[in-house]
């Protein structure tokens, strides 16, 4: 792995693991604290786990993927807050379009690599903590269903609080 990816998810660790104590110094009120706690940890458990099982390059396409639509919703709150009413209604307009649409190419490129490249790929490295292999244990190639059952559930739930909160 090069220096710039575990540069990006020590940093991507680091502002995760921050994002805990900040909710004591903020004095974050009891009600939302439950949602940001949970928001924090899924973020946190994604980066670790991408880290420690080698999965860099899917985390770092689909962490980029999701920034991208994320920053088109901030600036579009910024215009918002300044009263550029009409360029965010444009801005809105177009994250909820991406939103969905960064989601199912999310979906789609999980499943290439999973499904169809891990699966299909014989392991020419010894499985182990040793070599830092993990891509072709028996819970990743034998059981795509399962890790993408949990993908779409995830979608899901991202999809359906985006719409209903």
């Amino acid at each position: 792995m090069t220096f710039m990816f575990k540069f990006y998810f020590i940093v991507q660790l680091s502002y995760w693991l921050h994002c805990f104590p900040e909710l004591y110094f903020q004095k974050t009120k009891k009600d939302e604290m439950s949602s940001r706690i949970c928001y924090a940890s899924l973020y946190l458990l994604f980066f670790a786990a991408a880290y420690v099982l080698n999965f860099t390059r899917i985390a770092i396409c689909l962490s980029v993927l999701h920034y991208l639509v994320e920053s088109i919703f901030h600036v579009s709150r910024l215009l918002h807050f300044a009263d550029k009413v009409k360029a965010a209604s444009y801005g809105f307009t177009l994250w909820n379009v991406l939103f969905v649409l960064i989601r199912l190419v999310s979906i789609t490129l999980t499943v290439f690599t999973f499904w169809y490249g891990l699966a299909q790929k014989e392991a020419a490295v010894p499985v182990g903590i040793a070599t830092g292999n993990f891509k072709h244990l028996p819970c990743i190639t034998a059981t795509p269903l399962r890790r993408q059952s949990k993908g779409c559930i995830l979608w899901c739930f991202s999809v359906w609080e985006a719409y209903h909160c």
